[in-house]
């Protein structure tokens, strides 16, 4: 015997179900519903929870990238840095600032960030269009900037001689080098990246602001890189010019950069995506009568017509056994195409509903056999 259904007893229990969700048809619409909704906000969520915490971040290999500490250093800490770790390649950049970015007379909005030169070699990012930052650009008096994807098709048109034109940002000009990926803003949503200058002499070299990220040199793994940046961080602090906080050193840290930025919102995507799987699950588990019924007609469940052939018989002995068959309805082993909803429902349930004889009565409902009365008088659908 094959291990499969038979196609004609797949559409016997389509038939089934439709039936039963046309009888219950307001059940069936609020079960129907309840789950569209629960899938729907389940999907909404993991969509989420997928975008933030699992998929890795768009850069390459970025499970080497890490992010040191939980705040910034000054220009002075992040070059000691550079000099004195061999495990860790370092960068930093600054917070995002507003500026107004005037072209051909039109004066726009745009967020930009100051970074250090190696910032993109770091990420693994490289621009599309002209070069990237060199140390050579952080040298005072150096003005280049690299402008965004969007930024570029937005003002410059997407205009391929972007390269080497002046731009003015608060009315001071600066040279376009390149253009980066569409798609890349970091550290946020910035549109024009330019790299600081490394000058001790100048009032801004021991001032606060800049975030540290770095990537591990080739065989270096998560572990050594920390023992290197604790031990390397003190003689960091030491070179200051300034009282430092004494928090500082203690807390000195590297994580890696995809759990840094997502630590502030993975507990609350964590707890959303339990409740709304909760919501689902008490979806799924909503009580079913319709099936109930429908189970009812295949365990046997005694219709109303046996009751009357029982009295019928009780009535009128003399009748003989040919009264009683008829009234309980054994005289027809197979229901005929005849016999419609309201004889299905007098049979089966007892009861008449009008809104299903008119489904009923069309021909995708027909069958032949259709409904088997056994002799206990319950109605069997074939093949239950």
């Amino acid at each position: 015997m094959s291990k499969f259904l038979p196609l004609g007893r797949v559409f016997q229990d389509i038939r089934f179900a439709l039936r039963t969700m046309v009888i219950h048809a307001e059940f069936s619409a609020v079960v129907v519903l309840t789950l569209a909704m629960g899938i729907g906000v389940n999907t909404a969520i993991f969509s989420l929870v997928n975008g933030v915490l699992l998929r890795p971040l768009s850069f390459d290999r970025p499970n080497e990238l890490v992010k040191a500490l939980n705040r910034s250093l000054p220009k002075g800490g992040y070059v000691a840095l550079r000099e004195r770790l061999q495990r860790l390649d370092v960068a930093c950049y600054a917070h995002e600032s507003g500026f107004n970015l005037t072209n051909n007379g039109e004066t726009v909005r745009v967020v930009a960030d100051g970074i250090s030169s190696n910032l993109f070699s770091v990420l693994g990012v490289k621009p599309i269009l002209g070069r990237d930052f060199t140390r050579e650009d952080e040298l005072p008096g150096r003005r280049e900037v690299i402008i965004g994807y969007n930024l570029w098709q937005s003002q410059f048109g997407g205009d391929r001689g972007i390269i080497g034109r002046n731009v003015m940002l608060d009315d001071v000009g600066h040279e376009v080098v390149g253009v980066m990926p569409q798609g890349f803003n970091f550290p946020g949503s910035s549109q024009i990246w330019g790299a600081f200058d490394v000058n001790p002499s100048a009032d801004d070299f021991w001032g606060w602001g800049y975030n540290v990220i770095g990537r591990m040199r080739p065989g270096a793994d998560l572990a050594a890189v920390r023992a290197e940046f604790k031990g390397v961080f003190p003689q960091v602090v030491s070179t200051f010019p300034f009282a430092v906080d004494p928090h500082l050193v203690p807390e000195a840290d590297v994580s890696l950069l995809q759990q840094y930025q997502v630590a502030g919102v993975q507990k609350m995507l964590l707890m959303l995506l339990a409740a709304v799987t909760v919501i689902l699950l008490v979806a799924c588990v909503v009580d079913r009568p319709a099936e109930r019924d429908g189970g009812a007609l295949r365990a046997g469940r005694q219709p109303r017509t046996n009751h009357v052939a029982v009295a019928h018989r009780e009535r009128d002995p003399g009748s003989g056994r040919r009264s009683a068959r008829a009234g309980a309805g054994l005289d027809q082993p197979w229901i005929s195409e005849e016999h419609d909803a309201r004889g299905h429902a007098s049979a089966c349930r007892g009861r008449h509903r009008p809104a299903c004889a008119r489904i009923f009565n069309h021909s995708f409902f027909r069958r032949r056999p259709d409904f088997r009365h056994a002799s206990g008088g319950s109605c069997i659908a074939p093949g239950y």
